[in-house]
């Protein structure tokens, strides 16, 4: 422990880590207080559901749209996990930078790049 005398506890989170800062508060009286900063009040526990938000957007662009983003995120991931050449994983990395990333932090930046332009 740092220092002495009693200590205050405070969880502090946003999304669902804002929500396991309201339950943590709720189940455990010794923390003093909980900031939970757009905590989600409706879970989503089947995460293939996560952004189908962002999938009828870009259907409303017609299904040219959702091929070109599904093809997109096929052709990278299957280059940057080694199914396809070892071309295509430098091309792929040449293009968006990210050669140090785990291949799911890369799929993640990749998907987060196309949910900021929808």
């Amino acid at each position: 422990m740092y220092g002495s005398g009693i200590h205050k506890w405070l969880t502090i989170g946003g999304s669902y880590p804002g929500a396991l800062s309201a339950w943590f508060k709720s189940l455990y009286s010794s923390a003093d207080a909980a900031w939970s900063s757009s905590g989600v009040i409706n879970v989503i526990q089947n995460y293939s559901m996560y952004d189908f938000d962002l999938y009828q957007a870009s259907e409303r662009s017609g299904q040219a749209c959702v091929d070109v983003i599904r093809n997109v995120t096929n052709y990278i991931e299957d280059s940057i996990t080694g199914k396809l050449t070892p071309d295509d994983k430098y091309y792929v990395y040449q293009v968006f930078g990210g050669r140090d990333l785990p291949p799911a932090d890369f799929m993640n930046y990749i998907a987060d790049a196309v949910a900021g332009a929808i």
